[in-house]
């Protein structure tokens, strides 16, 4: 007969990998909005506009990869809290 439920000490690692990846991706469109902002004032040109008018969808890019990254880990740790304490019941 198989098990359902949750290997707690396997999933634990990938909650901490997760909680990481949202963290460093944070840290990655704060340093991404400051590259930008150097490079809008020091790049003028059509290729420049060009670069400009394709910025916001790079970032709303950036922006929801952090927001579908925190809804995972999120879901991943409110399943894991569950099994956790579904666990202890017994």
């Amino acid at each position: 007969m198989a098990l359902d439920g949750m290997d707690l000490e396997a999933v634990q690692p990938v909650i901490t990998t997760l909680g990481n990846a949202v963290n460093e991706l944070q840290t990655l469109i704060g340093s991404t909005n400051s590259a930008y902002s150097a490079i809008h004032s020091s790049w003028v040109g059509n290729d420049a506009n060009q670069f400009h008018s394709q910025w916001p969808s790079f970032v709303s890019a950036l922006n929801q990869a952090h927001n579908d990254l925190t809804n995972l880990h999120t879901h991943l740790l409110s399943n894991y809290n569950a099994q956790q304490a579904a666990s202890n019941q017994y």
